[in-house]
């Protein structure tokens, strides 16, 4: 129970106390078990070498016992603890193997945390299509069996964030709403973050401010979670947009208070540090000197945290040497520099792993960095940011990423550059039109027919098997979708519209 709520040090404890309690002759499940939470707690206490030691002797012990359970307990241990030695392509093969090994005789929790080894691997390997294929599967165990517990609601926000990122945020959406049963946990709001984070950048910043809201509520409480790193990312993302400037107190604080790997680091630090170079666009005057070398100090301080973290020879995967690389292009740009390989190179990295977000911004920085100091005045250089900020505004659009697409028009127009023309998408004060059955998801076309039927949003989550904020959100979602602004015309557009029920 301990591991499940985070309480690792209780976790390690309790598992010393079974290992000293039960005997290792002859070899039984029991003692496999305690083996393999025992690695786990290592993992978590970044005792990694005693973590592969734990593992390999309860993938043995569970061996030599023959229980399926036990089995796959032990190979979820060696799979996580080969990840985090960085020998993710390794752990790979073992987290397939095991899920096979699910196929019969192993409980619906213990599969689903095979699964969520598979899909560990995947992330780390950067390989998220293939991890989209298995979360879904995950959740559809754990919706026919409903005894998944935790980690289907794991593998609902892995299939979300993995949508996420790779530029499919429509369907990451539809997936939110048809999913909300799962995802209805406070426990994956570090998971949602980049969920939340996509709202913020196309400029939905109503909509994400009560998950923000929240996500506040949970750092002032000064208690460690897994996810300190990620939730810090998202808030400071979202002030920025929000024009709250100055995210160094945050940073600094969860930087002091948070545990976790050095990706995860990162993600903060680069959320700061794009936060930063943002602001110094933004100093001017007779301030922008003193202002300046405050930003930079904060800046130094976060990339000493990054740089004695990689200290610990792990090979980071795809998505970690991107991020590294997108922070060393923001302190850049931070310093005043402008480095148009650098930013080419890193738009060139976005596209082939497949991000289309940082793929934009990096082109819209390669762009601006293009147009910096006399040499942006030559024609190659107005010429080749033109191709740039065209390109980086097509991706937007495709997103309907309309603070980056203002961004882009308004140094197109500084610089009097013509870009391709496009077809503008949704400004934030506009509310989209029916335009088929299928602008509803599966479930959000159960809810409206309960709404159209004069169903409260309690007695809508009673009907459905869903809790009344469930309903709620989905509630949100239909009146968003049909452009209404309440229940009475939903209902009105149901009663007219009976092919959207």
């Amino acid at each position: 129970m301990y591991r499940f709520v985070d309480r690792w040090d209780e976790c390690a404890k309790s598992a010393e106390k079974a290992l000293a309690l039960i005997p290792g002759s002859p070899p039984s499940r029991e003692r496999a078990e305690a083996l393999a939470v025992s690695a786990m707690s290592a993992v978590y206490a970044d005792d990694l070498a005693q973590a592969m030691e734990y593992a390999r002797a309860a993938v043995a012990v569970a061996g030599e016992v023959g229980e399926p359970n036990a089995l796959v307990d032990a190979h979820y241990a060696l799979t996580i603890a080969l990840v985090e030695r960085g020998h993710s392509q390794q752990a790979l093969a073992v987290a397939i193997e095991n899920a096979a090994r699910c196929e019969q005789n192993v409980s619906a929790h213990r599969t689903m945390m095979a699964y969520n080894g598979v899909t560990t691997c995947l992330s780390d390997l950067g390989r998220l299509d293939e991890l989209i294929t298995f979360a879904q599967r995950a959740v559809d165990i754990a919706r026919s069996t409903g005894l998944a517990g935790i980690v289907g609601t794991w593998m609902a926000a892995y299939w979300v964030d993995s949508l996420v990122m790779l530029g499919r945020w429509a369907e990451a959406e539809r997936v939110t709403s048809d999913l909300g049963d799962l995802l209805d946990d406070p426990a994956m709001d570090g998971m949602m973050a980049r969920y939340w984070g996509a709202l913020t950048r196309q400029g939905r910043i109503e909509e994400a401010r009560p998950h923000i809201a929240n996500v506040r509520a949970t750092l002032e409480r000064e208690c460690w979670h897994e996810d300190l790193h990620w939730l810090g990312a998202a808030v400071v993302e979202f002030d920025r947009a929000d024009r709250q400037p100055n995210p160094t107190v945050i940073v600094d604080d969860l930087l002091a208070r948070a545990k976790g790997s050095p990706e995860d680091t990162l993600i903060l630090v680069l959320a700061g540090l794009t936060a930063l170079a943002d602001q110094r666009g933004d100093l001017a005057g007779g301030s922008r000197s003193r202002g300046e070398e405050h930003l930079l100090a904060a800046a130094v301080r976060w990339m000493e945290r990054i740089d004695a973290l990689a200290d610990g020879g792990r090979q980071p995967g795809p998505e970690t040497r991107l991020f590294a690389d997108a922070a060393g292009a923001q302190l850049t740009r931070l310093c005043g520099r402008a480095e148009p390989e650098r930013w080419a190179q890193l738009a060139a990295s976005s596209q082939r792993i497949g991000f289309p977000y940082e793929e934009a911004l990096a082109r819209f920085h390669h762009g601006e960095a293009l147009l910096a100091g006399v040499a942006g005045r030559s024609f190659e250089a107005r010429r080749a940011a033109e191709r740039e900020l065209t390109l980086a505004r097509t991706i937007s659009a495709d997103l309907a990423a309309a603070p980056l697409i203002r961004r882009i028009d308004e140094l197109a127009q500084r610089a009097r550059l013509s870009l391709v023309p496009f077809e503008s998408p949704l400004r934030q004060d506009e509310t989209p039109t029916i335009q088929a059955e299928y602008a509803l998801t599966p479930r959000e076309r159960a809810v409206l027919e309960l709404l159209a039927r004069g169903l409260s949003n309690r007695q809508i989550g009673t009907e459905l098997f869903i809790s009344t904020k469930t309903a709620s959100v989905h509630v949100s979602n239909i009146l968003r979708k049909l452009g209404v602004s309440n229940r009475v015309e939903a209902a009105a557009i149901a009663v007219r519209r009976p092919n959207l029920r």
